[in-house]
Parts: structure tokens; C-alpha cells; sequence
């Protein structure tokens, strides 16, 4: 049972084509599953400029598709308005 729970979590997930910025898909979190290091607290109004930019920092260039770079390319866009 928590098999096929954990499955539709993931299927779900996959379904709603949510990728992270290497462009791979977001796969649902398990309970049990290790949290990502803590990265720098933002501050609460940060302007939008250095959010895109500590978002490009964080992106692994060696791992980004094509896709996923017009996909980064275009969710930054979005941030900056």
C-alpha cells in the first residue's frame, strides 16, 4: 500500500510537468527522503533582480538541456515581470 501511494504521489508530480532548473522532473518527496542543503536565506522583499541572479548561480550548466535552458530562460522572464 505505501508503494502505490508513493507511486501515484510521483505520477502525480510527473503529470503536472513541474521541472527544476537542470530540467529535470520534480519528483514527489518521500517522507523519509533527505532535505536539499540549506541554501542562503532570501530576504522577505528581495528584488526580484538578485532572486534570477542566485537562481543562475545555482544552476548546473554541465546538466542543463537545451529544453530545460528555454524552460529556465522563460521562468526567469516571468520573474523579472
Amino acid at each position: 500500500e505505501e508503494v502505490t501511494t508513493r507511486a501515484e504521489q510521483v505520477l502525480a508530480n510527473l503529470e503536472s510537468q513541474e521541472y527544476d532548473f537542470a530540467g529535470r522532473p520534480r519528483l514527489a518527496r518521500g517522507e523519509d527522503a533527505p532535505k536539499p542543503p540549506p541554501t542562503s536565506q532570501m530576504a522577505l522583499f528581495t528584488p526580484p533582480e538578485q532572486v534570477v541572479a542566485e537562481l543562475l548561480r545555482e544552476v548546473d550548466l554541465e546538466q542543463l538541456t537545451p529544453l530545460a535552458a528555454l524552460n529556465l530562460l522563460a521562468s526567469l522572464k516571468q520573474r523579472l515581470g
